[in-house]
């Protein structure tokens, strides 16, 4: 997908103040603690993990079933060791068949590439924050057929912008005061990135109530 980042770059450095001083301390170290907990323990018996997964990343609001997120929490452990038998295409299909609680099922995008983040932070976050920024439509109102190969090329163009960025110091001076506010972070800089664009997308949001995921 073709993108002029330029723009976005541009809003970014303008609201620069509001949007890193939006991203609240909590936010970041429950996500280093999820970070941490991933990798030194069984995510299949852990449940503080589990729990606490779910509530930062919203899982709960999707109304999803018990057997999903056991499903879920077993595919993410299983990334440890078994990285090459898993991708987007193949998890979003194997969930897709687990019902939600009241019955139906959902292609759930999001989670899934919030799973193959936690797994490598490298990885790219896709939710309806940041698919604002880069004026994504909503998956929503996407064909099912078509739902997978969207979203992959709209990962595939957040993962090239973000590298942009980084490779190019785009937003070097947003970067510099989050890394200010939020002394020895150790995030890696797409997940930095991701803190950003997903403040930026909530910023608008909260004053612009018309746009789709």
């Amino acid at each position: 997908m073709i993108l002029q980042i330029e723009p976005i770059i541009k809003l970014i450095k303008k609201g620069s103040p509001d949007i890193v001083n939006n991203i609240k301390f909590e936010s970041v170290d429950v996500y280093k603690y999820l970070q941490r907990a991933y990798q030194d323990t069984d995510v299949t018996t852990n449940y503080m993990f589990q729990f606490t997964f779910r509530k930062y990343y919203n899982l709960e609001e999707a109304r999803l079933s018990h057997q999903f997120h056991l499903e879920y929490f077993r595919i993410l452990q299983d990334l440890k060791s078994n990285r090459e038998a898993w991708n987007y295409e193949n998890v979003i299909e194997k969930l897709y068949e687990i019902p939600r609680a009241k019955g139906d099922k959902s292609v759930q995008c999001s989670f899934v590439s919030k799973m193959f983040h936690t797994n490598d932070p490298a990885n790219v976050v896709y939710d309806s924050k940041v698919a604002k920024m880069f004026n994504f439509s909503n998956l929503n109102l996407i064909p099912f057929d078509q739902k997978i190969q969207h979203f992959k090329n709209r990962i595939g163009t957040i993962s090239y912008n973000y590298k942009k960025i980084i490779d190019h110091g785009l937003l070097s001076e947003v970067c510099e005061s989050f890394d200010t506010r939020f002394e020895n972070h150790g995030l890696h800089p797409t997940k930095k990135l991701d803190f950003i664009f997903w403040s930026a997308g909530k910023i608008i949001y909260s004053r612009t109530k018309d746009y789709l995921e």
